[in-house]
């Protein structure tokens, strides 16, 4: 796996620039992913990712959030989906858990149904069901 503890970088996806962040140790069972929601960037998963201890997590802003470049379309969850399989390619992991807050929770949802053998377990958090990102519907 190309992850490395500590590790913060810019990742460039479908003509995005995700601002990413690795913690924990590669040989943790499987990584979890982060996802935030509206609003939100990976600095909110500190704490969280703090009381895990060792466990690789994977946090990164959506785009138009945190460091993230702004979308340059509406976001919608499908085209969201694809941009984090990308991410996942190209930060070398296959399989993760994921968990999704808010937004983040539907955009995750769209995950498991675009790549359901990526996504070992899903975990939503303050999730109500919403069916659109912005102002396209998903």
């Amino acid at each position: 796996m190309a992850s490395v503890t500590g590790e913060d970088a810019f990742v460039d996806v479908a003509g995005q620039r995700l601002w990413t962040s690795i913690r924990g140790r590669e040989e943790s069972d499987i990584p979890l992913l982060l996802i935030m929601g509206f609003g939100g960037n990976l600095t909110l998963w500190d704490r969280f990712r703090a009381a895990l201890g060792a466990h690789e997590t994977i946090a990164f802003d959506l785009p138009g959030m945190g460091l993230s470049s702004p979308p340059r379309l509406p976001l919608r969850a499908r085209g969201t989906a694809k941009m984090i399989v990308e991410m996942l390619d190209r930060l070398g992991y296959g399989e993760v858990d994921v968990l999704g807050v808010s937004l983040g929770g539907g955009v995750a949802q769209e995950l498991v149904h675009r790549a359901p053998r990526r996504v070992r377990r899903l975990i939503l958090y303050r999730f109500r069901g919403h069916s659109r990102l912005s102002s396209g519907v998903a």
